[in-house]
């Protein structure tokens, strides 16, 4: 007679059921009232303080010194890495980030397919002052 062979017999893996996490029941559920930590920004009153302690170990009239040391630090150790943060913190506190500038249109679809049906060139020439759909040389223009 041949043996009964038990197949896919493993043992189901399960968390401890004492000693758990605090806060758990031993089944894993959360006992009641109990909440976790709220994620995402930090009080006001923390990043205050972050801010001062900050301020305080590095006031300004430093900055100068140690953002040219650490451009200084860039160059001897041939780091263009370490050369484009010192440059995009110095030009993002300096000149600030460019502002992403939207045209829009009043939705004019027959004066565009008018423009699409006339024989006149949509761009103009090479050296032309551009005015088409109300921009005037890549500013927008009051029309």
């Amino acid at each position: 007679m041949a043996e009964k062979v038990e197949r896919g017999g493993s043992e189901r893996i399960s968390a401890p059921t004492t000693g758990g996490h605090p806060g758990r029941q031993a089944n894993g559920q959360f006992l009641p009232g109990h909440t976790l930590p709220a994620a995402g920004r930090k009080p006001k009153a923390v990043e205050k303080a972050y801010l001062d302690a900050i301020r305080q170990a590095l006031p300004p009239e430093h900055m100068e010194a140690v953002i040219a040391e650490a451009l200084q630090l860039a160059r001897d150790t041939r780091s263009w890495r370490g050369l484009l943060e010192v440059v995009q913190f110095a030009a993002s506190y300096g000149a600030g980030k460019p502002t992403q500038k939207t045209v829009t249109t009043d939705g004019n679809l027959e004066q565009l397919l008018a423009a699409l049906a006339s024989d006149a060139p949509l761009l103009p020439a090479a050296g032309d002052v551009a005015v088409v759909a109300g921009v005037v040389d890549g500013d927008v223009a009051d029309v």
